[in-house]
């Protein structure tokens, strides 16, 4: 019975945080675009199967056109519209301008049109559409569409969105912005650069006295996974004690300025005293930290790795140059760079320390065993994978097949060339996982745009991947189409992903 709970959370509270930015070149402000940016979280709320859906909107000012008054002054503005519906019809409309201070000169300091909006909803699965236009500048307007579903149980253990803050107050205050006593600031990003060295997460976990008990202990662990390996990263894990509620909120902040650039995970984990999972959420964010990734190149470089007796000296240059290419597909950035400069200048020696140091990263113990498993992947998608001059690894498919392992499902076409309602659809293959990196339930889509060339990646809904929205039009057109699944058993099914 538990095992069917915690699936059913797993589809019900599918967490997506939209971040978009729309451009426009306009003929009255050269070189420059309207430039917003569109977040929401949900919340369960008080009443009885309902939510809270908050939006939060925000628009670079001088992205926009500016307009001076009979004073000198200069201002801008755009006009925003939202509305929300569902299949019998719209549950929510607004529209509203979001208007600039006046400024005694346009070349100031950036500043930033920001709105939120908390709405409450029914359960249900919706639509949500923001319009976009420049009040000032070319009176086009910026549309874009996005379903989403707001859906909490009432009984079972459950939890929000992950919101990141900007800036965060203790308030006695009740409004749009405060929760459980705290007046919050949605950080409009993913993405936190070198002068950013605080992340800072809100969440709630809902019904957890009906699961455990009313005021029984439990612990929310919080930490930080590299989403190339999936490893937790040492010293960004930190954990709350709780007492079970009806509601519990987090606030937490972490230091992030030793945390190197890449790609990562925010990881929220809920566990009972007995250390049992319960529940755990994920968001995805970048960090870019150059100043300490210079740091820690200098110390690798000058550290004294020793190579005497490792199985690095079974190999000639010639040979660990061809294997240090092959590392790209499941190298992190500083990794890709290093990597690429001790191949162009690098000393025979360097190279070994550098190889050695990368399977003891990912494997301690045992970093032989590590890049033989490795290898016979590598073997493998060279045989099958090779598209002339590429060789298997450099390929889409042999990459994403290094990186995430093999998938559990393909959806091909059954011949090279199929036809569907008259339309001749090239070939295509729809890699799915049930987990890639630190994500669940994720597809990859390969198409072949002309005869005999290779399979490239046009569309996965894995962050950090290539994202394109319209590629069942880019395969098969406006045309309907029904492709088969061949899963690793070779039995066949009907796929029916939207994504």
């Amino acid at each position: 019975m538990k095992v069917k709970i915690m699936k059913q959370l797993r589809i019900i509270l599918y967490s997506f945080l939209f971040l978009f930015i729309l451009n426009a070149n306009s003929a009255e402000v050269k070189g420059k675009s309207l430039k917003a940016y569109f977040e929401y979280c949900r919340f369960k709320s008080y009443e009885v199967n309902k939510g809270y859906l908050e939006l939060y909107l925000l628009i670079e000012g001088n992205s926009l056109k500016y307009s001076k008054n009979s004073s000198g002054n200069y201002s801008c503005s755009a006009f925003c519209q939202i509305e929300i519906s569902d299949k019998d019809g719209i549950r929510y409309f607004d529209k509203f301008n979001l208007i600039s201070p006046f400024l005694k000169d346009t070349l100031v300091e950036p500043f930033l049109l920001k709105t939120q909006k908390r709405i409450l909803l029914p359960y249900n699965s919706y639509k949500i559409k923001l319009t976009l236009q420049d009040n000032e500048g070319a009176k086009k307007e910026y549309n874009h569409e996005q379903e989403f579903e707001l859906m909490f149980s009432e009984e079972l253990l459950s939890i929000s969105d992950i919101q990141l803050i900007d800036t965060y107050k203790k308030t006695e205050e009740n409004n749009e912005r405060t929760r459980n006593g705290y007046e919050m600031n949605t950080y409009m990003s993913d993405f936190y650069p070198s002068e950013k060295n605080i992340l800072t997460f809100y969440c709630e976990i809902y019904n957890m006295q009906k699961v455990l008990g009313e005021n029984e202990d439990f612990l929310i662990i919080n930490n930080i996974t590299n989403s190339q390996t999936g490893r937790t990263i040492a010293d960004f894990s930190s954990f709350s004690k709780k007492k079970a509620q009806k509601v519990c909120p987090l606030l937490k902040e972490i230091k992030i300025d030793q945390l190197p650039s890449g790609n990562y995970h925010l990881f929220v984990e809920v566990k009972d005293k007995n250390n049992r999972t319960l529940l755990n959420k994920n968001l995805f964010f970048q960090r870019s930290n150059k100043a300490l990734d210079e740091i820690l190149e200098t110390k690798e470089k000058n550290a004294l790795t020793d190579i005497s007796g490792t199985f690095v000296l079974q190999y000639n240059e010639q040979e660990l140059n061809e294997y240090m290419k092959f590392l790209r597909p499941v190298s992190e950035e500083k990794e890709v760079t290093r990597a690429s400069d001790l191949l162009r200048r690098g000393s025979f020696t360097d190279k070994q320390k550098f190889f050695l140091s990368f399977w003891k990263k990912r494997e301690p113990l045992k970093p032989e065993v590590e890049w033989n498993d490795y290898l016979l992947s590598v073997n493998y998608v060279n045989s099958k994978y090779k598209s002339p001059p590429l060789q298997g690894y450099e390929t889409d498919r042999g990459r994403i097949f290094l990186k995430y392992k093999a998938p559990v499902r393909i959806v091909t076409n059954e011949n090279d060339m199929e036809r569907v309602h008259g339309t001749y659809m090239q070939p295509y293959e729809i890699w799915h996982y049930y987990k890639a990196g630190n994500e669940t339930n994720r597809i990859f889509v390969f198409f072949q745009r002309n005869i005999g060339s290779d399979f490239v990646l046009i569309h996965s809904d894995v962050k950090g991947e290539i994202t394109n929205y319209q590629w069942k039009k880019e395969i098969a057109g406006e045309q309907y189409w029904n492709p088969q699944v061949k899963d690793r058993e070779g039995d066949k099914e009907i796929y029916k992903g939207d994504r």
